[in-house]
């Protein structure tokens, strides 16, 4: 007989008497991000300062996304961060997601539930902020003060050890509700008119807050906190394993000007730009490999400069120094650059837009020839990659207009001397 039990997935929210860039698509109002990635010790926050503090040596198992942590609970094991705005909520949207697998399930007699992220404390009146958990049965009883305490996910069924599952709850202030998802599968909603307190209680993962019981046995992982209700959309993506730092945003790549005319034995300066970026945000770029091709009978590779004439180079923010590379061939460019600056520098030093590198040509023969870029790999501040959208250009060659002066003169001088002729 496999062990199973009738586990509710619930988030609890309590009363409170406090009301409370561009689009960046999960990273919006993306307040704190985990992977649990680490083998050990800390767990950093990818998108904020809110890192976790390791107790009793959380470890590492495998995850749904590289890695997990790994919840023993015999040795009272949980990750901890103190109270801050950033994580603190009012009477406001927010989104509580992450993945559990449960080694064992809580216990229905002793009434045991598994904490996966929690602020609060259930067991003293009125202390509870906003818990999300995995309880032992239907008939936990579920504590808000002038509320109606929390919404258990009854259409999900009851859950088993060893198998992963993803859940995402929310609080939508403006329809007063509470709600919650597994496994991308049906909404349960429960009226909540009364808020969600602030009570500067620390925030846990794997455990009750302040109290550290009612432990997780299992792993997490990708557990975010938005503050806002995330779309449909996002938590499909979510739940098909993308994530805020994989989500492959829109990086537009393209040539400036677009169009431009020269003379033969001229240069023409052409731009290689970026746009889309976040500006002193996330997304940022670490990494792009592109080429750009062009007719090798019109121009001839000139010179390449890396970094905007500006904002400088925007791969090296603090210091460490950028790897860029230049490689030519027969009517192409291979321009190469990489940053080794942390995510946090990228995302909160690089602007939204900059010149990547500026590249020479000169004109050798008349005629237009095309500046098509390709790019081979971009790569955001958590090394993912980017969709890159590409703009072409080109560059006309054109004779002087001095020159067509005297071209010009000099037919009509052959004309009038052929007519002289002929008379």
């Amino acid at each position: 007989m496999s062990l199973k039990g009738f586990l509710r997935i619930l988030v609890i929210a309590t009363a409170t008497g406090w009301a409370g860039g561009a689009h960046a698509g999960l990273l919006d109002d993306l307040t704190a991000y985990w992977t649990l990635d680490e083998t050990s010790g800390t767990r950093f926050d990818s998108v904020g300062s809110n890192h976790l503090t390791d107790h009793n040596t959380v470890t590492q198992a495998s995850g749904v996304v590289g890695n997990a942590a790994q919840f023993t609970k015999a040795n009272s094991e949980y990750l901890s961060i103190a109270d801050n705005p950033s994580i603190s909520m009012g009477d406001e949207d927010f989104t509580l997601a992450a993945w559990v697998y449960l080694d064992s399930l809580p216990s229905t007699s002793l009434h045991q539930p598994m904490h996966i992220i929690a602020k609060g404390n259930q067991f003293f009146t009125g202390q509870i902020e906003y818990l999300l958990r995995v309880d032992a049965n239907d008939q936990a009883i579920l504590y808000s003060p002038g509320g109606t305490g929390g919404v258990f996910a009854s259409t999900a069924g009851p859950f088993s050890t060893n198998t992963w599952n993803h859940v995402v709850g929310w609080h939508d202030a403006a329809g007063d509700t509470l709600n919650i998802q597994v496994n991308n599968g049906a909404i349960d909603s429960r009226s909540h008119a009364v808020g969600v307190q602030d009570l500067g209680n620390e925030l846990v993962l794997g455990t009750a807050a302040t109290i550290h019981d009612d432990l997780l046995d299992g792993r997490i992982d990708e557990a975010g906190i938005w503050k806002r209700i995330l779309t449909a959309e996002e938590r499909s993506l979510l739940y098909s394993g993308v994530t805020p730092l994989s989500q492959p945003f829109p990086l537009s790549v393209g040539v400036e000007p677009l169009t431009q005319s020269v003379a033969p034995g001229s240069l023409a300066t052409v731009g290689l730009t970026l746009a889309g970026l976040g500006a002193a945000t996330a997304p940022s770029l670490r990494l792009l490999d592109l080429d750009v091709a062009f007719d090798p009978g019109i121009l001839a590779l000139h010179s390449v400069t890396f970094g905007d004439p500006l904002l400088g180079d925007q791969l090296n923010l603090t210091g460490l120094g950028s790897t860029t590379t230049a490689t030519s061939g027969t009517g192409t460019v291979n321009l190469f650059g990489q940053s080794p600056d942390s995510a946090a520098d990228l995302n909160t030093l690089q602007a939204g837009a900059f010149r990547f590198a500026t590249l020479e040509f000169e004109a050798l023969g008349l005629g237009t020839s095309p500046l098509s870029v390709s790019v081979n790999d971009s790569r955001n501040a958590w090394d993912h990659p980017f969709n890159a959208i590409t703009t072409d250009g080109s560059v006309a060659v054109t004779p002087e207009p001095s020159s067509l002066v005297l071209l010009g003169t000099g037919l009509i001088g052959l004309a009038g001397w052929r007519r002289r002729f002929r008379a």
